[in-house]
């Protein structure tokens, strides 16, 4: 199935799961997991239609296939000599772990068959539809927080970047100043503070990072301040973790603590190396008091990583940190819009658990190291 065909049906069958979703969510305050799977099922949808087709690799993608495969084959160890429940987590978190391994080959592939223009136009209608929703959704519901899928604040940067560029051109400013809006109210009236800030953050990358002076000055000036004020950070940073209930924003008093029990859990176990593997439960001791004795997901990224990945889940992690951040000093436009979304990513996902069943995160990742390695300077 072609690119065009099999994206709109994943548009569609998308926006109908978000307002369904927001309708339970705003009916009885809790989010609906046969929804959240539905989100992740036809993203599996998606896979399956664009994996009809001739397909190559590189060879760097090979070390990354090699990378996820040493994670798979180490946590089924761990998950096999610390298993505590037989549970439907296992095999979800198992087939969630694949599926961002599928969707890299995927988006790697993309790449190589379809124009960059041509995927441009279906990542831009799919955000722009996204963003109307959440405008739709936010005036139905007296502009209630919505609840919105975490990964997103890609899309959000990619085409927010795209038509930054484009009110350069004179014959598309006033098209660009139209979708700009558009997304930004949408990304403003979600509701959610990193949501908009992936829509700010689109302009910080064309203004501030790809001008390497400005970039400079900036960065001086930040980490002259921290050297010179490192023991009062430091000192607050030990406060927080020692008493997390001092952060008055529940959202992150929550992370916080999901991140302490996560800690205690493996210096006890003593399963910091190798992780606690696939459906692996972390211990609450009544810390975050909303939450059950035994608990699955968490947000943070880099702790469940670790928590369920070891410390090659999270060394995953740092590369995808170092390569993104690497990429947006590439001299190709192409290279730096894509790169740019995904070091935002790695910065979401510090809020946000979404590595598993990462539908967008995969094919961004994708996607990338194909323009990496075959665009020419543009």
């Amino acid at each position: 199935m072609k690119l065009k065909h099999s994206a709109n049906l994943y548009i569609i069958l998308y926006a109908i799961c978000i307002l369904l979703h927001n309708f339970i969510w705003f009916s009885t305050n809790e989010s609906n997991s046969l929804i959240v799977y539905s989100l992740k099922i036809i993203g599996l949808i998606f896979l399956l239609c664009l994996l009809i087709g001739n397909y190559k690799l590189n060879n760097e993608v090979y070390a990354y296939l090699l990378i996820f495969l040493m994670i798979v084959v180490l946590n089924l160890y761990s998950t096999i000599r610390n298993i505590e429940f037989v549970s439907f987590y296992i095999f979800s978190d198992l087939v969630g772990f694949f599926l961002l391994i599928l969707y890299l080959l995927v988006g790697y592939n993309i790449g190589r068959i379809y124009t960059f223009e041509g995927i441009a136009k279906v990542i831009n209608c799919f955000t722009l539809i996204m963003c109307l929703l959440f405008i739709i959704i936010a005036i139905f519901s007296d502009f209630e927080k919505i609840s919105i899928p975490p990964d997103s604040h890609a899309l959000i940067v990619f085409t927010s970047m795209y038509f930054i560029y484009h009110l350069k051109n004179k014959s598309k400013v006033l098209l660009a100043i139209l979708i700009l809006s558009i997304v930004g109210l949408g990304s403003f009236l979600s509701f959610h503070r990193i949501t908009f800030l992936s829509f700010l953050f689109a302009f910080i990358a064309v203004y501030v990072i790809r001008n390497k002076f400005i970039l400079f000055s900036m960065t001086s000036v930040l980490v002259y301040a921290f050297i010179d004020n490192y023991y009062i950070v430091a000192d607050f940073f030990e406060l927080v973790i020692s008493q997390p209930d001092l952060v008055l924003d529940l959202s992150a008093s929550q992370r916080i603590k999901e991140s302490i029990l996560i800690y205690n859990t493996l210096i006890n176990k003593e399963i910091v190396l190798l992780g606690a593997g696939f459906g692996a439960f972390y211990y609450n001791t009544d810390l975050i008091q909303h939450y059950p004795e035994f608990v699955h997901q968490g947000h943070v990224s880099p702790m469940m990583l670790l928590f369920r990945n070891g410390v090659i889940g999270f060394l995953m992690y740092m590369i995808l940190v170092f390569f993104s951040g690497y990429c947006v000093f590439d001299r190709s436009k192409k290279v730096f819009i894509f790169s740019s979304a995904l070091l935002f990513s790695m910065f979401a996902s510090l809020f946000d658990f979404y590595f598993y069943w990462g539908t967008h995160l995969g094919i961004l990742i994708g996607l990338l190291i194909y323009y990496r390695k075959n665009e020419k300077t543009s």
